[in-house]
């Protein structure tokens, strides 16, 4: 009797290779590589001491921009490829063609409202940052600048008037009668030693044919760089001024090179 040997097994059917795309291994390590992407562009300027600024500049800003264009890009081509998959399916009648038409639905709403809603409220608050430290602050802070700059210029004017009157009462009177220079030069150059930048111009008042009273120069020093372009006629003016009225006085000359 012939019995007939049992066939062979068939070879076992070799299962489809998925694409990387749907590899969960493939898909976390590309999550992780942007995740360390994302940490060492946050992390590695402070850590190797590169400036701040360079972040902010343009070359940083058009790769972001590239940046953010691919990844919109690449949701707007998944998107259109899922939604052309799903039109095919249910011209096919596939099973479950629905639920995924629902499924693909919900996943729209869910990237597009979200997206929607954050760049309404962002530019919202762009808009409303840019007004309220751009248009408000700046006004405060010009009047502010003007308020410093009058104040500091009442405390100059105040504190070289006051130098001058102190001046005028350590000049030996005797000397200034007499027009003798060096002790006047003297008490002069201790007051400039305690500037920065100043000049001092001495005047003795002297009486005239009718008289009245009239001011003659007598010498001028100066410490550290005043302005080159003082008009000295402003001073002789002014000197002439208080000679004849006996009462302080001041005057307030712009010069060219900045400063009054």
């Amino acid at each position: 009797m012939l019995l007939d040997s049992p066939p062979p097994p068939p070879d076992p059917i070799a299962p489809p290779r998925r694409r990387a795309l749907d590899n969960p291994r493939v898909l976390t390590l590309a999550v992780i590589l942007l995740l360390g992407v994302l940490a060492a562009a946050l992390w590695m300027p402070s850590v190797a001491g590169l400036d701040q600024a360079l972040i902010g500049s343009e070359a940083v800003f058009y790769a972001l921009a590239a940046v953010s264009l691919m990844l919109l890009l690449v949701l707007i081509a998944v998107l259109g490829r899922n939604i052309i998959k799903l039109w095919v399916e249910s011209r096919r009648g596939a099973p479950f063609a629905r639920f995924r038409a629902k499924l693909v639905a919900a996943l729209l709403a869910m990237t597009i409202v979200p997206a929607t809603l954050v760049l309404v409220i962002g530019s919202e608050f762009l808009r409303n940052s840019a007004n309220r430290w751009f248009n408000v602050p700046v006004e405060k802070s010009l009047s502010a600048a003007k308020e410093i700059a009058k104040q500091y210029h009442s405390e100059r004017q105040e504190s070289a008037s006051l130098r001058a009157s102190w001046l005028a009462t350590r000049l030996p009177p005797g000397d200034m009668d007499a027009g003798n220079i060096a002790p006047l030069q003297a008490v002069a150059n201790n007051e400039l030693a305690t500037m920065r930048d100043g000049l001092i111009e001495i005047y003795q008042t002297v009486s005239t044919p009718g008289g009245l009273r009239d001011a003659v120069f007598l010498l001028a020093l100066e410490a550290g760089a005043p302005p080159r372009d003082i008009v000295r006629a402003s001073a002789d003016r002014i000197a002439a001024r208080v000679a004849a009225s006996g009462r302080a006085d001041m005057t307030e000359d712009t010069v060219g090179s900045g400063g009054v």
